[in-house]
């Protein structure tokens, strides 16, 4: 690339900024103005930005993150790269509970892509998730989603965009935090990817994303799409799993995920939403007695009927006499606290 083109691409981005706060270029009289910079050098611009890594070292941290994962990553490693070096295709839900070491999973995975001179492409449905992923960006924006989604919305990526080119070059796609949007989001995308990958060698209109490798993953217990007035229904039509896509999601030991660390599970799509939002034992107060029951587990109660019950019934399990703690707002008049030396004073004037 040019000094002259690295100016322009320069000149147009800050350009942009001053878009945001209501200015342009034309308002500095010193600056030069941006001239429209060819198409293919912005597409390359953003191809390059993805492929900034040096390979030889992150092939070492792969290879050094795959020596200490756990045989469930390990196994789901494997599928995974599998799908995206034999062009089969793919879509899988990784599941995995708090602690499970899922940021590690996708910096793994990442690492892997990445140390064979590939694109992944990390994204997450929250503003926070996305800073622990490499090159992490929210999903709304990597992917141009309406933030009004609909079922008849699509992707807003321009046909010969450089986010065309990205998307196409792409070898795998990660989306973290999953659950928590709504499934048309996802089906926008499987839209917009059904128009970019007509031109791909791995095109195929019968597999879900037309082929393209797709990662979802984190945890069905967290947050679900939040439907303003919606009723329990309204928010399980819309979760991924009520999706037409889901239906494809790879099927790993009768359950449609692959469980990072522990025993618990989600249910498949069949299922009951009460057996979503319950806990995996069908009985949990008669499970709490075993020594093992709180190894990885979180109870969720879905009524606060249900929450008593559980608190009475360990509360009537732990051993011991019952201890009463009362609790102060007021501040501890210590000698050494310089602000109760302060009140002291006020006071005593």
């Amino acid at each position: 690339m040019s000094d002259d083109e690295i100016k322009q691409l320069c000149l147009m981005d800050i350009d942009k900024i001053l878009h945001s706060y209501g200015q342009t270029l034309k308002d500095y009289p010193p600056m030069h103005l941006a001239i429209e910079v060819d198409s293919f050098l912005l597409t390359k611009r953003v191809i390059r930005k993805e492929l900034n890594f040096n390979r030889d070292d992150i092939k070492k941290n792969a290879s050094d993150m795959l020596a200490i994962a756990t045989a469930e990553q390990r196994y789901a490693f494997a599928k995974i790269v599998t799908a995206v070096y034999c062009d089969e295709g793919g879509f899988f839900f990784v599941y995995g509970h708090g602690d499970t070491e899922k940021i590690f999973f996708w910096n793994l995975m990442s690492a892997e892509i990445h140390s064979m001179g590939d694109i992944v492409l990390n994204v997450a449905s929250s503003g926070i998730a996305y800073l622990f992923l490499p090159n992490g960006r929210t999903a709304y924006s990597r992917f141009k989603i309406p933030l009004n989604i609909t079922e008849d919305s699509i992707c807003n990526i321009k046909p010969g965009s450089p986010q065309v080119m990205l998307l196409l070059k792409a070898k795998l796609i990660i989306w973290d935090e999953a659950p928590m949007i709504s499934r048309y989001c996802y089906e926008a995308r499987d839209k917009c990817l059904g128009d970019i990958m007509r031109c791909s060698p791995t095109y195929s209109k019968d597999l879900p994303f037309e082929g393209k490798v797709v990662v979802l993953g984190t945890d069905f217990r967290q947050v679900l799409p939040v439907i303003p007035r919606g009723s329990r229904q309204d928010i399980v039509h819309s979760t991924v799993n009520s999706s037409y896509l889901w239906k494809f999601c790879d099927n790993m030991d009768g359950k449609s995920e692959i469980c990072l660390l522990g025993d618990i599970v989600i249910p498949s799509s069949d299922q009951a939403f009460d057996e979503l939002v319950h806990f995996s034992y069908p009985n949990i107060l008669e499970n709490m007695s075993s020594k093992d029951f709180f190894k990885a587990r979180t109870i969720l109660a879905p009524t606060l009927d249900i929450v008593e019950e559980v608190n009475n019934h360990l509360m009537a399990i732990i051993l011991g006499g019952e201890k009463l703690y009362l609790s102060s707002d007021s501040i501890c008049m210590d000698e050494g606290n310089m602000e109760s030396q302060l009140i002291s004073m006020v006071l005593n004037y």
